[in-house]
């Protein structure tokens, strides 16, 4: 197993690829906290609960399902009707929810409405480079993904300064750039795959899309329950106190999900297409790996905790800007609670590989509920403390749950 995981260039491609995500995620999130104000920041905080919004309704759940049936077409010649088949349904897709939300946003009104057409086109670039991503991953073409996502973030960064010193930031300024650094990721991504953009016949669709969308279904009511768990806070917010408040709650947890969300993209990015692939042949490979590495995680996210409560001046001030430093004793609560919700994801891989993804809903449902409910008693008598309380309770009844069907129930093994 040490030769599979370790020995190969590939994984220090895969190293490279998710530090220069991290990195560059990092960098533009400093600048954009450094040029926006608090109440600039917190819209662009809002539209982006909106962007994951539309891409769970019902992208980000496909999208997982290709991911998880590459393995059993890229040595097949029909790859390439795999390729083209999946590009056109979620390009249908889109187009028919595009066309059903401009239409009810005809009889209503909201502040955000004005960037409906900007925030669309930022989903559809986040689909195309999100599936692309999703494949050449399950390919294990990691040197393809470290060089798009090198051209994405750096022509973010480089534009955003730009702005800046033209004396021109604005939010809809910031989304046109978002989405021109995701195009610049989608043609290094589609290297060598113009070839593979093929007419398939109409019974293909349904061989190939069919068993994608029976295993992603579950996600999508799993991930709108995670929608509520992870955005609650934000809108609660911008509700009962204002949108600044918005950006210095969504800023601190940013911030606090930096070290765990860039663990967890590393090992998951690595990991979950050998987990497929090893399961297959020998059943029972993902219970025994988790059991080994699960305990020493836990360890390190009490390890790491202490650090930053330590250092959270130093560290707010490294990664946004001084007038968020009074919030700073939020950062250590809320990276032990995300390091343990990002463990309990590590550990729901065995969820993956045995193709029960309705088990997520459990807890997705759970601390959806958690979260809803105690930001709204929370927020509007605690404000910006109700929203970490609430927070903390979320995560934990997550991590919780998770923890009670992988390792304490023998749902998987039936």
């Amino acid at each position: 197993m040490r030769r599979v995981l370790i020995n190969n260039k590939e994984f220090l491609w895969n190293t490279l690829g998710q530090m220069v995500q991290m990195f560059g995620a990092i960098i533009l999130m400093k600048l954009l906290a450094m040029y926006l104000t608090k109440g600039e920041y917190g819209k662009l905080a809002l539209i982006n609960s909106l962007l994951a919004l539309f891409m769970i309704l019902p992208f980000n759940s496909i999208i997982h399902g290709i991911y998880r049936y590459v393995a059993e077409h890229m040595n097949s010649k029909k790859f390439a009707d795999f390729f083209s088949i999946n590009i056109f349904m979620l390009s249908m897709i889109f187009i028919g929810i595009y066309a059903v939300i401009w239409f009810v946003l005809l009889f209503f009104d909201f502040e955000l409405k004005q960037y409906f057409h900007l925030v669309s086109l930022l989903v559809l670039s986040e689909i195309y480079k999100t599936m692309l991503k999703s494949i050449e991953n399950a390919r294990r073409y990691r040197k393809k993904i470290a060089v798009s996502s090198l051209f994405e973030f750096v022509s973010k960064i480089i534009f955003v300064i730009i702005i800046h010193q033209l004396g021109v930031v604005s939010l809809q300024n910031i989304l046109w750039i978002l989405i021109f650094g995701n195009i610049l990721s989608i043609l290094g991504l589609m290297y060598k795959n113009w070839k593979n953009i093929t007419f398939p016949s109409f019974d293909k669709y349904h061989q190939v899309f069919i068993p994608i969308v029976v295993f992603g279904t579950p996600l999508i009511f799993s991930q709108l329950f995670g929608w509520v768990r992870d955005m609650s806070n934000r809108w609660f917010l911008e509700a009962y106190i204002d949108s600044e408040s918005v950006a210095v709650f969504t800023l601190m947890a940013t911030i606090a999900a930096i070290i765990p969300n860039g663990f967890n993209s590393l090992i998951g990015s690595y990991l979950v297409p050998i987990i497929y692939q090893k399961e297959q042949s020998d059943e029972g490979y993902t219970q025994k790996l988790l059991k080994r590495i699960i305990p020493k995680l836990i360890l390190g996210a009490f390890v790491f905790g202490m650090g930053i409560y330590f250092f959270k001046d130093f560290i707010v001030i490294l990664f946004s800007d001084e007038k968020y430093v009074e919030y700073s004793w939020m950062l250590a609560p809320m990276f032990l609670v995300f390091s343990l919700y990002v463990i309990s994801m590590i550990a729901s891989y065995e969820i993956y590989s045995k193709k029960k993804t309705k088990l997520l809903l459990y807890p997705a449902v759970f601390s959806a509920l958690i979260a809803a409910s105690s930001a709204f008693l929370l927020i509007q008598s605690y404000g910006i403390k109700g929203a970490l309380t609430s927070y903390l309770l979320t995560y934990s009844s997550y991590v919780a749950v998770v923890f009670y069907i992988v390792f304490y129930r023998k749902v998987l093994n039936d």
